[in-house]
């Protein structure tokens, strides 16, 4: 699954759903309102204990014709009018121009379509935006293996762990930030979820990882 942020939209979310079942697969894109009911359907059908999910009615509109589904459009603004006052303007002074012979009016209104456009061009920009985030968008790749893990740490972990805090509280060059966050992902058989160090040095990102918890594992007598 897929979920696309549309801030300042009719739906704030859309999914793209890809479903893969003994040889079939079928993509569904672009769906609004999608619950646990929805999943729900997938993962009977995936079990083979229901029928294929009928998704169609969350599909919203993705070309002009689609006239029957939904539009996902912004709902935070209304149609600026007075935008669109130079085209009719440019269109309707030409015609008087060429079919009509109103060779004055005609350069007059098209002149006003001109001198129109020019100050709508400069009126200023409002631009909506839904935030920053807080730190810079980043991936952080996983270098550390169990040939690179020290044996026997287990019961001096904590103790090495606020060593090292204890330095950083006191970083040797200015501008150097720190903090722990939680990350998880799959090992051979169960998830492994651990605490990473971030240090951050302008833009650049340096992560210290170590094992926080491991389920149904034991490291030379010890969990670690």
């Amino acid at each position: 699954m897929r979920i696309e942020a549309k801030e300042f939209h009719r739906y704030e979310l859309e999914y793209t759903v890809e479903l893969h079942d003994r040889g079939w697969s079928k993509i569904y894109g672009r769906l609004k309102a999608f619950d646990s009911t929805h999943v729900a359907w997938i993962v009977r059908f995936l079990l083979a204990r229901g029928p294929r999910p009928k998704l169609a009615s969350l599909k919203l509109r993705s070309r002009i014709f689609e006239i029957w589904k939904p539009v996902n459009k912004v709902n935070v603004l209304r149609m600026d009018w007075l935008q669109k006052t130079p085209t009719p303007l440019a269109v309707f002074g030409v015609l008087l121009f060429f079919s009509y012979g109103l060779y004055s009016i005609g350069l007059v209104i098209l002149a006003g379509a001109v001198i129109t456009y020019y100050l709508l061009r400069q009126r200023r920009a409002v631009v909506l935006s839904p935030g920053k985030p807080m730190t810079e968008p980043r991936a952080l790749s996983l270098v550390d293996s169990w040939q690179a893990s020290i044996s026997g740490l287990g019961a001096d972990a904590e103790l090495l762990r606020q060593r090292f805090f204890a330095v950083l509280r006191n970083p040797p060059m200015t501008g150097l930030q720190w903090g722990v966050e939680k990350i998880w992902y799959w090992g051979i058989d169960v998830p492994v979820e651990r605490e990473q160090i971030v240090l951050t040095f302008g833009r650049a990102f340096f992560s210290a990882t170590y094992i926080s918890m491991i389920r149904n594992c034991m490291w030379d007598g010890t969990r670690t």
